[in-house]
């Protein structure tokens, strides 16, 4: 579904469905049904996110995808702010402004996305008021977030150009010079403040001011983003008295934990959804 320049995806769970038989979660029978964001990978196509949201469904959750384009990320004169705007108000729109809502993000693309949403949920700016009654009750992220890196960024972007390896290293170069150039000339833009230098989405994540729960997932052999980012992350946020769970996998590649480990990673989500919405119950 397109709204405007958004395009998105929406699934209401079928009433008559029954949700997947286990002793974990269930969601079909609530008054108000839990809604799952799902924002996706650089590089991510709409039948991988599916995948995820499937995850969900199976437990009579509403799912909403959105995959930020590569030419937005990459654009210096792009609205983020707008593009969050807009995915909040599609609860609106839809009328589940006072359904539990939850978030599944994947790397820095789906961070970055994330990083605005928070901007609009936090802000105490009249324009953003309204969504200060959404009911945000936890975030998953997996694989991210990473800090700024030119050879860890050229990577990512390399992976999503071509499938082939004999192509790989003459695309992964060219990003890179590229990269290197838009950087430098970025910084001498915002020198002149030409323009403003975009906030680094590690910083974000690690100073984030929510209090909800969340539960990072990621790996050791993750060659786009290091464990290290992520685990300082979890470390500052747990010292900081925030309720975050993680899982480390020693062998899952980036943003494949869910391949490498389907049973686990699932039992992982529905896990920490229980978790939230008990949370909620008991508020």
């Amino acid at each position: 579904m397109e709204d405007d320049d958004l395009d998105y995806d929406i699934h209401f769970p079928p009433v008559s469905a029954s949700v997947e038989e286990d002793d974990i979660l269930d969601c079909s029978q609530r008054k108000e049904e839990p809604v799952m964001i799902l924002l996706g990978w650089l590089g991510c196509k709409e039948r991988h996110l599916s995948k995820y949201s499937e995850i969900y469904e199976a437990k009579g959750i509403i799912t909403i995808r959105y995959i930020l384009p590569r030419e937005i990320l990459m654009s210096t004169t792009a609205n983020l702010g707008a593009v969050a705007c807009k995915l909040l108000d599609l609860l609106f729109d839809y009328g589940l402004e006072e359904s539990p809502i939850l978030f599944h993000i994947f790397s820095n693309n789906g961070c970055t996305v994330y990083g605005h949403v928070l901007d609009c949920l936090l802000s105490r700016e009249d324009n953003y008021k309204k969504y200060q009654c959404l009911q945000i009750r936890g975030c998953i992220i997996d694989s991210a977030p990473g800090k700024s890196n030119l050879y860890r960024g050229a990577m990512a972007i390399t992976t999503t150009l071509t499938p082939r390896p004999v192509f790989r290293w003459f695309a992964y170069y060219g990003v890179l010079i590229s990269l290197f150039v838009g950087y430098f000339l970025r910084s001498f833009l915002s020198s002149l403040r030409v323009i403003q230098r975009k906030s680094q989405i590690h910083e974000i994540l690690k100073y984030d001011t929510s209090d909800w729960p969340q539960l990072f997932m990621y790996s050791k052999m993750d060659k786009i983003i290091s464990y290290r980012d992520i685990e300082e992350v979890i470390a500052y946020r747990r010292s900081m008295g925030r309720d975050v769970d993680a899982i480390c996998w020693e062998n899952s590649e980036h943003v494949a934990h869910f391949r490498q480990h389907e049973k686990a990673y699932k039992e992982q989500c529905y896990l920490f959804v229980e978790k939230c919405l008990e949370t909620e119950l008991r508020a």
